[in-house]
């Protein structure tokens, strides 16, 4: 006959010890696990070591970051963001040996919000998330899992678009951490490295940049575009040129001026500087038999302010005759910004020869 004994108390703690370290076991292995494969399949959001954000070395904690032989890099970003103007974007993770590879960047303005929208060109390779940090809601472009497999030695890189903001919000901030991982399935032994970039506000501009004028002058205005809080003056040093309103002001603006009627018989030109930038005026001649009561005086007048024609000589412009070939190309020329073409090395048309008055126009065109 066989006793079968109950299990003692002693005995009874010892088995319910031991299913409870198998199931802390099974438990740490299911999660080592489940962030391995969250890892290589993208960090979560806020790990890029931006402002108020976390870095991968949360997790990858063996090494300080930037302490190993790789780098992190960003290129293809402008030097100043244009509305409208999309760049395509690249990272790098170099890290000798690594087995995997990641990245995670975002791109914020001076308080920490988005700036422009980050763009998924290969989905394949990266994705993209987002988050809210201290309020402010930010972009996350990333790897994917297949993305974290290199496809060139020691390093892997990954591409996508930017699209820059639609105004001027100021300087854009770029972060981005990449991971040089060892592939051990672990969070040990990687190397994470930091690195971030910033892309200027749109420079200063005005709109237009110049204004062409007839004999008779008249007034226009100047569009100031520069970033919102950054002051900014208006001056010129011309008498025939006046400043009515804007000589000052902070963030963009608008320049209001008039120009004085020409009352020399060559054409003249001016300039308003604003915000550090220089406008140019350009002002033609009244001709003999154009009054002011032709249908084009203006047109003519302004084409005269541009050197484009010179009249046909005795002060007139002769607006009735014919328009020559030769003629022509002249004014093509010169409205082009060349007022005086080089000579050619040798004559190119028989029946133009250097003699020509318009022989170096022709060739131009030519």
């Amino acid at each position: 006959m066989e006793i079968i004994r109950e299990p003692g108390p002693a005995t009874t703690k010892r088995i319910k010890l031991s299913a409870l370290v198998i199931i802390a076991l099974l438990a740490f292995y299911i999660v080592s696990d489940d962030k391995a494969r969250a890892f290589s399949s993208g960090p979560p959001p806020a790990h890029t070591g931006a402002p108020g954000e976390f870095l991968c070395t949360a997790c990858h904690s063996s090494f300080e970051p930037n302490t190993g032989p790789g780098f992190v890099h960003i290129t293809g970003l402008p030097a100043n963001y244009l509305p409208g103007q999309q760049a395509l974007v690249t990272v790098t993770v170099n890290h000798p040996d690594g087995f995997l590879y990641g990245f995670q960047l975002t791109a914020i303005d001076s308080t920490g919000a988005q700036a422009g929208t980050l763009v998924v060109t290969d989905d394949v390779n990266t994705q993209l998330l987002a988050d809210f940090v201290d309020g402010d809601f930010r972009q996350y472009m990333e790897h994917t899992f297949q993305g974290a497999f290199p496809v060139e030695f020691d390093q892997r890189s990954w591409t996508f678009r930017w699209d820059p903001p639609e105004g001027n919000i100021g300087p854009v901030t770029f972060y981005a951490a990449g991971n040089g991982a060892n592939g051990d399935g672990e969070t040990t032994g990687d190397n994470i490295y930091t690195t971030s970039a910033v892309v200027a506000a749109p420079p200063p501009s005005l709109v237009p940049s110049s204004r062409s004028f007839a004999g008779n002058g008249g007034s226009s205005s100047i569009n100031v575009v520069v970033p919102g809080g950054v002051d900014w003056t208006a001056s010129t040093e011309d008498d025939f040129i006046h400043i009515t309103s804007g000589a000052s002001g902070t963030g963009s603006g608008m320049v209001n001026y008039t120009v004085d009627a020409n009352p020399g018989p060559a054409i003249r030109t001016g300039t308003i500087t604003a915000a550090g930038i220089t406008f140019t005026v350009f002002q033609g001649i009244d001709f003999i038999d154009v009054p002011q009561s032709h249908p084009f005086y203006t047109e003519i007048g302004k084409l005269s302010a541009r050197g484009v024609t010179l009249g046909c000589g005795g002060g007139n412009y002769c607006p009735e005759e014919t328009v020559t070939r030769q003629q022509m190309a002249a004014f093509i020329i010169r409205a082009l910004g060349m007022p005086n073409p080089p000579m050619p090395p040798a004559q190119r048309f028989a029946d133009v020869p250097p003699s020509n008055p318009f022989y170096a126009f022709i060739e131009e065109m030519a």
